[in-house]
């Protein structure tokens, strides 16, 4: 599992049935349009890696801290530099995607699993655990972020859209590909345990 520190640590991949399975699974993009999952991996240029990162619901005050530290840390020209594009995936519906990349800056693409079956097939864990502390990708406390989450959430309208967001409890991770192989993946153990920044770029080989 990776860790809030700077070494680079390694999960077991996902089985090539699974990946296969997970690529033919649908995803929608801001508009709502349905494009495979394997869209974003397979057919690209052999030197081309990509990194998406799956997020918690679309209100999670973490998980938007974490972009943000992303977005400063891996710009897109960076990325180009090291033939890297990435890529964003939440598990609410695509009613909030353009508001997430304004309120975040996110530069990439951003899309969604609102049934959360893709999140199954790849075994992402349901839990509402956290650690009680911040992050290092945040410089807000725990408490200002789960603040942030229900502000967030208040924010969005009426209250039948709350639930559209994704489920509180579904946590992501990050995953590496290349020439349509996994080459490296963590899974989110809590809701505050996205890959921290010096870790993903170790693992991206980025200085």
């Amino acid at each position: 599992m990776a860790t809030n520190g700077t070494q680079e640590t390694k999960e077991p991949l996902l089985d090539q049935k699974i990946i296969q399975e997970a690529g033919r699974l649908e995803i929608k993009d801001k508009d709502g349009n349905k494009v495979p999952f394997h869209s974003l991996f397979t057919d690209k240029p052999a030197e081309q890696r990509q990194l998406i990162v799956f997020i918690r619901h679309f209100f999670c005050g973490s998980c938007e801290d974490y972009i943000r530290a992303v977005t400063k840390d891996l710009p897109l020209d960076l990325l180009a530099e090291h033939n890297i594009v990435l890529t964003v995936i939440g598990c609410g519906d695509s009613q909030f995607i353009q508001s997430y990349a304004e309120r975040t800056g996110c530069p990439y693409p951003i899309y969604c699993d609102p049934t959360q079956t893709l999140y199954k097939k790849l075994s992402m864990v349901k839990t509402l655990t956290g650690s009680g502390k911040s992050p290092t990708y945040s410089n807000r406390s725990f408490a200002n972020i789960v603040a942030a989450s229900m502000w967030n959430a208040l924010k969005s309208g009426p209250s039948v859209l709350l639930g559209k967001a994704g489920p509180s409890d579904q946590n992501g991770g990050e995953l590496l590909f290349q020439q349509g192989q996994l080459q490296w993946l963590h899974i989110m153990q809590s809701t505050v345990d996205h890959t921290s920044l010096p870790d993903l770029k170790a693992v991206l080989s980025i200085q």
